[in-house]
C-alpha cells in the first residue's frame, strides 16, 4: 500500500527530527544526523538509494557506500533540500506525494 509505505518514511524522518533537530543537515541529498558515543563523532546518514530509503550509521572517518546502508523501506523518490531556513523533503510512492518542511537549520 502506497499510503503505508509514505507513512512509514515520513514518520521515520519526524522520529529523527524530534530526536536529534539540533543536529541535523543536509549534504549530497541525504539528510545527515551528527552524533558523538564516547568522544568519537558518528555520521547517521538518511538517503535514497535503488528504489529504498536507507540509513547508514558510521563513525565520521569512515568511507560512505550507500549499498551498505539498512532498509528502512521502499520509496519510489526522496528530494532533499535546505530552504528558507528549513530542510524540505519530497518523498513519493507510486501516485502519492509527500512533503514535508523540518527543523530550522
Amino acid at each position: 500500500d502506497n499510503n503505508a509505505v509514505i507513512r512509514t518514511a515520513s514518520g521515520y524522518i519526524t522520529k529523527k527530527n524530534r530526536e536529534y533537530g539540533s543536529r541535523l543537515y543536509v549534504e549530497d541529498k541525504m539528510l545527515i544526523v551528527e552524533n558523538e558515543y564516547e568522544g568519537e563523532k558518528y555520521l547517521s546518514r538518511i538517503y535514497h538509494d535503488e528504489g529504498f530509503l536507507k540509513e547508514s550509521f558510521l563513525p565520521e572517518d569512515y568511507e560512505f557506500d550507500p549499498q551498505s546502508g539498512e532498509m528502512i523501506t521502499v520509496l519510489d523518490g526522496f528530494d532533499i533540500i535546505e530552504k528558507n531556513g528549513f530542510i524540505e523533503i519530497t518523498m513519493t510512492q507510486g501516485q502519492n506525494t509527500v512533503k514535508k518542511r523540518i527543523g530550522e537549520v
